[in-house]
């Protein structure tokens, strides 16, 4: 079983997925931190964390905090090491999926 921390990060993960696909890739690895405004996941997409949630319109006080955006204090730690996760999960997938497409057009092409 998940821990809230990683369901938050994956609930925000799939958010992503919906409101800007292939995000993952624009994401810096080594600069990800979830306790900084600039290098967490909204602030290396949109510039500022606070330009991030208004583009994507979690415009509540709970809204961040349910998908992973706003770390409690605490555990920003545990936060930043869900969404890597997240993050390389997707790169995987998106990886074997340009694989299996490549070789569906190359047996297309036969």
């Amino acid at each position: 079983m998940r821990g809230i921390i990683a369901q938050r990060a994956a609930r925000g993960a799939e958010f992503m997925d919906r409101v800007r696909p292939g995000w993952f890739n624009e994401i810096r690895l080594d600069d990800l931190e979830m306790l900084s405004l600039k290098d967490c996941i909204l602030g290396q997409i949109y510039g500022s964390y606070s330009r991030g949630l208004l583009t994507v319109g979690l415009n509540s006080l709970w809204m961040p905090v349910r998908y992973g955006f706003a770390p409690v204090l605490v555990f920003s730690w545990r936060l930043t090491r869900a969404w890597r996760r997240e993050i390389e999960q997707r790169r995987v997938q998106d990886f074997f999926a340009h694989v299996r497409d490549g070789r569906k057009a190359a047996f297309a092409s036969v």
